[in-house]
């Protein structure tokens, strides 16, 4: 019978999982870059520790099996988050440029009217 902490890790290992594999499909990976996907991201990292540190001190072959691949899910989103930061900081800069762009427009518009 599996315990509250397997459950639980295994859940979360399967939502990392989940995370990771649609971060590597789409191309870019900033359509999948949603705030409510790093907000559960954040949650279940945070899920994970609380269980992590009620760990017995003696683990069973399915338990032990379970932090494993927690480990290995979180060494995987540690090579992706920077790319992830990376896609964030060109978005952010195509964004700000868009918005002087338009800024300038706007204030040309505006001038133009007074002119007129």
């Amino acid at each position: 019978m599996s315990s509250p902490t397997h459950e639980g890790l295994h859940s979360i290992n399967e939502h990392l999982q989940a995370t990771l594999e649609q971060w590597s499909r789409v191309p870019g990976g900033s359509a999948a870059l949603l705030p409510e996907t790093l907000h559960e991201l954040l949650a279940q990292l945070s899920r994970a520790a609380e269980l992590l540190r009620s760990l017995p001190a003696d683990l069973d072959a399915t338990l032990e099996s379970e932090v494993s691949s927690y480990r290995c899910n979180v060494e995987r989103l540690q090579e992706v988050l920077p790319l992830i930061h990376n896609r964030l900081l060109s978005e952010k800069a195509r964004l700000e440029s868009a918005r002087a762009h338009l800024q300038a427009a706007a204030a040309w518009a505006d001038a133009s009217k007074k002119a007129l």
